[in-house]
């Protein structure tokens, strides 16, 4: 990483309130604390994405997700919501059991197995998402097919499946290094140990709005390796609230606060991603 993690942290919590304090001036009604009784029942939503820019701290304070399940709960007046971190290897064992007693926020069916996408609920996308194929500009690096990557040293962390790209690792074609997170990854490409990594289009945006020296030194190959929409798992003792919930990312997809807050956590796509050659 260029940019020390406090000042990062700063410069990021500077351009979330300038962004929401823009979008209260247009008029929008932004995410207060709700002065309901406290006997309002409590509405679990679970993340185990701890990573920029969705979850910073395991308190579930600081992020994209604590911002959007404050959006969330404007419409939600009914719940009183409360956001924890989850591991995911603790999440897949409650879902086994059956004793998940909480919504997930951002996540996808395509990363569940088919028992697990039969017998749960799923929202409507709350986020639109994207697996990229990252490289140095000088080094560029495509993806036509498994044989393709042959030889390359790639940073793709533990526990990540890219269609494709674990087949030619599969085949040896591939030195793999499996770093614990993808802002890891990335610092292994930019200190030249690694020639490619695989990471979300999301993480990579918050990571260049905190790096922007590097948006002209690295390159994303295009199309991306894979695309998916990000929205709540619920579980069968919720499935009462799916359409409370639906309707809640609806409404929330729509509005100017949650416009502000993509601008202020991933910063301008155009900006960032198309950045010139």
């Amino acid at each position: 990483m260029t940019s020390h993690p406090q000042k990062q942290e700063s410069a990021r919590a500077w351009r979330r309130r300038i962004c929401l304090l823009a979008a209260w001036a247009g008029g929008v009604a932004l995410a207060q604390p709700d002065p309901a009784p406290a006997s309002r029942p409590i509405l679990r939503i679970y993340a185990y994405h701890l990573k920029p820019p969705f979850l910073l701290d395991k308190a579930g304070r600081r992020g994209l997700y604590p911002a959007l399940v404050a959006l969330l709960q404007e419409h939600l007046p009914q719940w009183k919501l409360e956001l924890s971190y989850l591991p995911r290897k603790r999440l897949d064992l409650l879902l086994e059991a059956g004793q998940l007693d909480g919504a997930v926020i951002g996540v996808s069916p395509l990363w569940f197995s088919p028992e697990v996408r039969a017998a749960n609920a799923w929202t409507n996308a709350l986020l639109e998402d994207a697996d990229l194929l990252i490289s140095l500009r000088s080094r560029p690096i495509s993806f036509a097919g498994p044989k393709s990557l042959r030889g390359i040293r790639l940073a793709l962390p533990r526990g990540y499946l890219v269609p494709g790209v674990n087949q030619a690792i599969a085949a040896g074609d591939i030195q793999r290094t499996e770093p614990e997170s993808e802002v890891n990854a990335m610092a292994m490409l930019v200190r030249g140990h690694a020639d490619a990594v695989v990471v979300t289009e999301l993480t990579y945006r918050a990571w260049l709005l905190d790096n922007p020296s590097w948006i002209n030194r690295l390159v994303h190959d295009v199309p991306p390796l894979g695309r998916f929409e990000l929205g709540l798992l619920v579980p069968p003792r919720l499935a009462g609230s799916l359409q409370a919930l639906n309707e809640a990312v609806s409404r929330t997809r729509r509005s100017r606060a949650w416009e502000a807050l993509i601008a202020s956590e991933l910063g301008p796509a155009k900006e960032i991603l198309l950045a010139p050659p």
